[in-house]
């Protein structure tokens, strides 16, 4: 099973992917405030900490998550790097490419 946690647009883009795909998934974000319409995921809001979402990957036998949530979002990043290591998951971070600023 994939876990995805989302909430930006590059969740949209991974959903789309695994919607084509047609095989079961969990799309968690924080506040479930994105208006997202999914047929094959399942849909979790809220907070998870470190225990929290080992709970979950286990009990839904979770064997790759995709880290598609908000680049600022360094206590879920750095959740989602314990939780992946602990339990031996591989993770894909997927993110947006910002241009550089230009400091002049």
């Amino acid at each position: 099973m994939i876990l995805v946690f989302g909430g930006t647009t590059e969740g949209r883009k991974a959903v789309e992917v695994l919607e084509e795909g047609g095989s079961p998934y969990f799309y968690s974000t924080k506040t479930g405030e994105q208006d997202i319409t999914l047929h094959h995921g399942q849909r979790i809001d809220g907070a998870l900490d470190v225990e929290a979402m080992l709970t979950f990957c286990r009990e839904h036998d979770i064997r790759l998550i995709i880290d598609a949530a908000h680049p600022f979002a360094s206590q879920l990043h750095q959740t989602i790097a314990l939780v992946s290591q602990s339990l031996n998951i591989p993770t894909i971070r997927y993110e947006r490419i910002y241009p550089k600023r230009d400091t002049s």
